[in-house]
């Protein structure tokens, strides 16, 4: 299965070498096949990810 998608996101990062990210991810394509019981049903990933590190 292939699902197609577009992220945007960003990050930020501290002069003590810390940092914070956040993106989210946004399917364009609907995640069921069209032979199956949920054909009709227009379903979508979507996903928020947040990020907080430390560069060596």
């Amino acid at each position: 299965d292939f699902d197609f998608s577009g992220a945007l996101g960003v990050g930020y990062k501290f002069d003590n070498g810390f940092f914070l990210s956040a993106r989210y991810t946004h399917g364009f394509s609907s995640i069921f096949k069209e032979d199956t019981i949920f054909e009709d049903v227009d379903a979508r990933n979507s996903v928020w990810q947040f990020g907080l590190g430390f560069s060596f």
